[in-house]
C-alpha cells in the first residue's frame, strides 16, 4: 500500500516473507514491485515462486489471471460483472482460494476464474 510505505521500504520486507508463504496473491503492479522489474505474468509468478510460495496468482484487471502450482500454470479471462463495486468478488475469491488446500488437481483453473473480475 503506497500510502504506507515506499516501494524501496516495502520490497525488502516482503521479499523477505516470501519462503513463509504458502500462496501469494499479487496484482500485476505488486508482482513488478517485488522484483523490481515488469516481467510477463506467468513469468513473474515463477520468479515469485522460486522465492517461496508454493501457488502465485497474479491478478491482471481486465486481462483477468495467471497462477502457478508447483509445475502446473493456469490462466483465466477476466468475467464482467453488472456495475457496482468488484472489491466484495476479489475478497470472496482470495477466500475461497485459500481455503483449498493447495495443491489440489484441477481446482486451481476454476477457482481462477473468479479472482479474475472486471466491470
Amino acid at each position: 500500500r503506497s500510502r504506507l510505505w515506499s516501494p524501496d521500504d516495502a520490497r525488502p520486507r516482503i521479499n523477505r516473507l516470501l519462503n513463509q508463504v504458502d500462496v501469494l496473491f499479487a496484482s500485476a503492479d505488486e508482482a513488478a514491485l517485488l522484483l523490481e522489474e515488469d516481467l510477463d505474468p506467468l513469468v513473474a509468478a515463477r520468479r515469485l515462486q522460486a522465492a517461496g510460495p508454493a501457488d502465485v496468482i497474479i491478478k491482471l484487471g481486465d486481462q483477468g489471471a495467471v497462477a502457478v502450482s508447483g509445475d502446473d500454470e493456469a490462466s483465466a479471462p477476466a468475467v464482467a460483472v453488472p456495475d457496482g463495486s468488484t472489491a466484495n468478488t476479489s475478497f470472496s475469491a482470495t477466500a475461497a482460494l485459500t481455503a483449498v488446500p493447495v495443491p489440489v488437481p484441477g481446482v486451481i483453473p476454476p477457482l481462477l476464474t473468479s479472482v479474475a473480475v472486471t466491470v
